[in-house]
């Protein structure tokens, strides 16, 4: 009997539905196609299968933006998340993040947990803060010169759930519709502000 989904957590095969949702949009705007031809091309040769999360700015093409609340303008999220907040992903579900913000001290410490216990084993992190990308390194990812990336090389989770059997129909794995993950009230704060 598969086990329960998590109601504040995306499963892999959830986020790789979400993942294609994304890239489908993307590759439907005309807005890309014309501003940056190659871009659009990068998308649609991608492999729709990759998780690629962006936290922070919602600008990079084909990545499923997460936006926490409360971050600086009105922009664009796939998911709804709180800096305070777990990541909205189960265990090992993420091939790459992309973090374009810089969280405050307190909460530095926090999402690089998040990041490593999301990230799957040889994922990659690019950051651009310098306090989360050592907070990183602490906790076991790699630097990669080439690439400039940070890298899960294993796994570095402190626990680890069993793993969900797949509903499979006739040999096609069938998935409902992404969920809407319900709110969750973390550390006196409330998710859903």
């Amino acid at each position: 009997m598969p086990e329960q989904l998590n109601p504040h957590r995306l499963s892999r095969e959830e986020l790789e539905l979400l993942q294609r949702k994304v890239l489908r949009e993307w590759l439907t705007s005309d807005h890309l196609a014309a501003r940056d031809p190659r871009a659009w091309q990068r998308l649609a040769d991608r492999d729709d299968r990759l998780v690629s999360v962006e936290i922070g700015g919602a600008t990079e093409p084909g990545y499923i933006a997460l936006v926490p609340h409360g971050h600086g303008p009105i922009q664009h999220s796939d998911l709804d998340w709180s800096l305070t907040g777990e990541l909205p992903f189960e265990d090992e579900s993420v091939d790459l993040f992309t973090v374009s913000l810089s969280p405050e001290e307190r909460a530095t410490d926090f999402l690089a947990r998040e990041i490593v216990r999301a990230l799957k084993t040889a994922g990659q992190v690019a950051v651009q803060g310098t306090r989360l990308r050592s907070a990183l390194l602490a906790l076991g990812l790699s630097p990669d010169e080439e690439t400039m990336r940070l890298v899960k090389t294993k796994d570095v989770s402190y626990e680890s759930g069993p793993l969900r059997e797949k509903e499979v129909v006739l040999g096609t794995l069938k998935l409902p519709e992404v969920r809407r993950l319900t709110s969750r009230v973390t550390g006196g704060h409330n998710t859903d502000e």
